[in-house]
Formats: structure tokens, C-alpha cells, sequence
């Protein structure tokens, strides 16, 4: 009977140590909760990424649809992006301030 005592005594610090290898296994290993949560936290940044160029794509539809309906519009972004001018009109250009040391 005395063996069984030398049993407990050595299979309880084996369980205590298999029981520390699994939760260090279970919160820092390669697929532990550390990693469950660096992965939340990029899943979280593509879905604002998402959020964010799913806008632009709606303002540049938007954008697109205003060009081929909205005559006014397309007049405004060409006189602005390619500085057109109408026929007699006179356009002011101003030189920008010179820059004092």
C-alpha cells in the first residue's frame, strides 16, 4: 500500500504540470486566445477598411451617375479640373503670396 502513496505523490505535480502545459497551451499557443484576439482585432480593422471603401464606391457611383445626367455638374468639374473657359469670358489668375523669411 505504500506504493500507492508514492503514486499519488507523483501523479499529482504530472496532472498539475499536463494541467499548466494545456492552459499555457490554451491562452498563448498558436491557436490560443492571444491569437483569437489579434485575429478579432484585424477582423475588425478589414470591416472598417470594408465600411470605408464601400462609401467611396457609393460617392463615386453617385459621382459617375451625376456626370452622365446632370449637365450643370459635368460643366462645373471640367471648368474646375480642366480650367475650360466659355467664349468671351475673362479668367483673373492670382499669383500666391510670396513667401517672407
Amino acid at each position: 500500500m505504500w506504493w500507492m502513496v508514492v503514486v499519488r505523490w507523483v501523479s499529482f505535480p504530472t496532472v498539475l504540470v499536463l494541467y499548466g502545459l494545456f492552459l499555457y497551451s490554451t491562452v498563448c499557443g498558436q491557436l490560443g486566445l492571444l491569437h483569437l484576439l489579434r485575429l478579432t482585432q484585424e477582423q475588425r480593422e478589414w470591416e472598417t477598411q470594408v465600411r470605408s471603401l464601400l462609401r467611396n464606391n457609393a460617392d463615386l457611383k453617385d459621382r459617375i451617375q451625376r456626370l452622365h445626367t446632370d449637365d450643370e455638374f459635368l460643366e462645373k468639374v471640367v471648368r474646375e479640373g480642366l480650367g475650360f473657359v466659355r467664349q468671351n469670358e475673362l479668367v483673373y489668375r492670382f499669383r500666391a503670396p510670396a513667401k517672407s523669411s
